[in-house]
Order: C-alpha cells, then structure tokens, then sequence
C-alpha cells in the first residue's frame, strides 16, 4: 500500500502522545460531604456507564486517526500511467506469389518457408545481445544472405538512413536480456585466444563453418566479407560475446530449432572458443578505426618539456 500524501501520517505519532498524556495526567478529585455513610456508598458504586466513561474519548480518537489516514490517500493495486514517447511500428512485407513456391538453393524448403524462417529468426532473436549496433545500423540498409546456399535474406525496406539508426538504437536497447550475457562479462578476462583456436580445430568446427576459404556451409561463414557492405561481415565484425559464449555452451537455449550441435563445452573452453571468434574481424574495415585513432592521438596538443 502507498500513499499520495504520505506526510500527513506524521500526524499519527502527535495523535497517539496527545492521548497518553490525556489518560496519564493528573485529575482533579471532587469533594461531597455526606452525613450517611449509605448514601456515600451509593454515590461511589461502579457502573457500566462509569467503567465505559473512556470510551467517547477513545471513539472520538480513533475518528481523528482515521481522518489523518484518509487524508493521506491510501492506495493499493496497479493503475495505467499513459506516458508518451516516440516509437516506430516495423511492417513486414513478403512476396506470395507463384514464384515465392519454388524451391531454395538448398532444395529443403520453399522460397516462401526460407522468407518466413528469416523474419522469425529477426523478430524473435535478441538482437540487442546477438549484434554490434553499427553492423546492425547497416544492416538495416543493406541485408543479406548469411549463408552461400540461402539466397534468400531479409527485405529490403528502402529506410531513411535516420530511421535506420533509429532502429538499431532501439533494437540494441529493447531486444536485449540483461541475464544474458552476464557469466560471459564476468569471466571474459579469462579468456586465451590461442586455446580457443585450438579447440575450433579439435571440434572439427571447420566441417559446417567457412574460415579463409575453407570448410562446409552449413552454417554462416566466420571470414566472408559481403561485397559492397559498409561494415564488416566477419564473425567478430557482427556478433558480440555475450552472446556467442551462451550460443557455444547450449545452442537449444536460444533457438530450440537450430541445427547447431551441443558440443558439451566447459566454462573455460567456451570463454576461449568465444574469445577466438571475437578475433576474427575484417582487417580492412580495421584499418579506418586504427588511423583515426592514431590522428586523434597526433591532433592532441604535446607538452613542452
């Protein structure tokens, strides 16, 4: 229960000493001179009405304190605060036509089920822990296929670049689970690159993963860059470790349907393995940030020794 005016209550602790007080203090007595002592015993009987002469008082007291209450305006339950804010509704559109019914590159399902399949995965994925905001801010713009044998990739919505970033600034924000990634921010500084390739070669990774050229395509490539994308396309260019290191140690938990094996990761393998991936980044899309750091660093004014 809470209160409007929960000052008010204060009232409460002054009501309660003003009435001890009242009880407490001292009265004044009441001399009768009598000549029979039957007539004092009489007048000094005990009655209902003299046991219960406490009782206005206290009735008149209790009203007080429940005004006192009641002035405060008590509440309880939950009440519907309208608070406006900007926000922006996200309408997918698909293709249904005749053409839609022919099968993928892959043969294993329509055009349509693979259209479908990719709008799901974008809308019920958290994003916001999956990917970088700015891989997701050109992605917006320009989509793509993430695997060579699916030709099929998110619409193309022709989007206002401001309402692209808009976008991405809300999906880093809202498509988020702060649980998430939590175990991976607490042991990241753990993490040995080195062992996590090792461990890519010894679970045999390379068999559904392209790396440099090489490898099977069942799942994404970890080293394609997409041509004329303005960001980088690597693994490490487009997913963040908190989400990698929970995908590596139980891929079920976050997509039931996935085709991705369980490799029955321990915590330290699992910080590695994720660690290596996060080094797999577009050296070219690298270079740009390295030299406007550096003349940022050269900018800055020396000091005179």
């Amino acid at each position: 229960m809470i209160f409007a005016t929960p000052g008010l209550l204060l009232a409460l602790p002054v009501l309660a000493l003003w009435a001890l007080w009242r009880w407490r203090r001292p009265r004044r007595g009441t001399a009768l001179v009598v000549a029979d002592l039957d007539v004092a015993a009489i007048a000094t009987m005990t009655t209902w009405r003299t046991r219960l002469r406490w009782l206005p008082a206290a009735t008149r007291l209790a009203v007080i304190a429940l005004l006192v209450v009641a002035m405060a305006q008590p509440r309880q339950g939950l009440a519907l605060t309208p608070v406006p804010e900007d926000g922006i509704d996200i309408v997918v559109a698909l293709d249904v036509s005749s053409s839609m019914d022919n099968f993928s590159v892959s043969r294993d399902r329509t055009r349509l089920q693979a259209a479908r399949e990719v709008v799901t995965e974008f809308v019920e994925t958290l994003e916001g822990n999956r990917v970088n905001r700015e891989w997701l801010y050109h992605y917006m713009n320009k989509p793509y296929s993430m695997r060579r044998t699916l030709t099929i990739a998110m619409p193309i919505f022709h989007f206002p670049d401001d309402e692209s970033r808009l976008m991405a600034d809300y999906m880093a924000h809202v498509f988020v689970d702060s649980q998430l990634g939590a175990a991976w921010r607490l042991i990241r500084d753990q993490a040995v690159p080195q062992r996590g390739k090792a461990l890519f070669k010894a679970k045999g990774c390379i068999a559904c993963h392209q790396l440099h050229g090489t490898g099977g395509d069942v799942g994404p490539s970890l080293t394609t860059q997409v041509p004329e994308f303005p960001h980088g396309t690597w693994v490490g260019d487009k997913l963040k470790g908190e989400w990698i290191y929970p995908w590596l140690k139980n891929p079920q938990a976050l997509l039931p349907d996935t085709i991705e094996p369980n490799l029955g990761l321990s915590d330290q393998e699992a910080i590695d393995l994720t660690a290596y991936l996060l080094t797999l980044k577009n050296p070219e899309f690298q270079k740009p940030a390295i030299q406007k750091s550096k003349v940022q660093k050269d900018a800055e004014p020396q000091e005179k020794k």
